[in-house]
């Protein structure tokens, strides 16, 4: 996939819609992913802008039939058990 200077990321629970942009706001591609291939693709992007969206309620309900989430550090590192954690909810 091409270098994104820009990533706009819809939230779901087992898929992901991915629109990469450049920084002519021209868009490179708009696709769906799963979840898998959105942590491969984050380890792989170099640094960029990422846009997440997602309503309270689709959260909270994703959080409690799953309850793992992505999360990472500002500077790219990535936590011990790969970049997921127990929200403990």
């Amino acid at each position: 996939m091409a270098n994104a200077h820009m990533l706009s990321i819809d939230l779901a629970k087992r898929s992901f819609q991915v629109c990469a942009t450049d920084r002519a706001v021209s868009v490179l591609y708009n696709r769906t992913i799963s979840r898998s291939k959105l942590e491969a693709l984050l380890r792989e992007q170099p640094r960029s802008i990422v846009a997440m969206e997602a309503c309270a309620t689709k959260m909270d309900r994703a959080q409690r039939r799953s309850p793992r989430q992505l999360v990472g550090t500002h500077d790219g590192s990535q936590d011990q058990d790969g970049g997921c954690r127990r929200t403990g909810k």
